[in-house]
């Protein structure tokens, strides 16, 4: 089981067209999400984390939804492209810490997307939003930014989370 880090990338300029290749790629580590509809993991990062689904593997060119966790220190925030759908404020000392692990889960299927807080898909769905003109997911990426490092463990297949607890020496 693989920890990947993700470094502060910082104050990102989404007007750039590089903007997306901050992004760490699933793919470097053999995560395959083109015959998937989810994503789960778990996380260790105080805010600012940030998945994005891209429709190829041309980043640059590429139509994507990306999902902010903790952006504004306590928001959810979607994507599509460069135009946000929406943001939400609620407090997110519950499900995020730079201390543990936390779990999470992003499914897109059938046009919806939804992003949940919970060891098991679609529990614990805290947004859920239907795409009118849904993408073809075939790859994805992580990061980090906004002054923050985190940690991420990325599982690809079915089944529960199991609670994980790291001591570093």
């Amino acid at each position: 089981m693989n920890i990947i880090h993700t470094k502060n990338t910082g104050n990102i300029d989404y007007g750039k067209p590089n903007s997306l290749s901050y992004y760490t790629p699933l793919s470097l580590y053999g995560i395959d999400v083109s015959r998937r509809t989810y994503i789960r993991f778990l996380l260790k990062a105080k805010e600012s984390a940030f998945v994005s689904l891209w429709s190829s593997a041309n980043i640059s060119n590429a139509m994507f939804y990306e999902i902010a966790l903790g952006a504004g220190h306590t928001a959810i925030s979607l994507r599509r492209n460069k135009h946000s759908i929406y943001f939400d404020h609620f407090v997110n000392d519950k499900w995020m810490s730079d201390t543990q692990f936390m779990p999470f889960w992003i499914s897109w299927s059938k046009g919806v997307i939804e992003i949940g807080t919970s060891s098991e898909l679609h529990n614990d769905t805290r947004k859920s939003w239907s795409d009118p003109n849904p993408l073809n997911i075939s790859f994805a990426g992580i990061m980090t930014g906004w002054g923050q490092d985190g940690d991420w463990i990325i599982y690809p297949y079915a089944g529960k989370l199991r609670r994980l607890v790291y001591k570093y020496v």
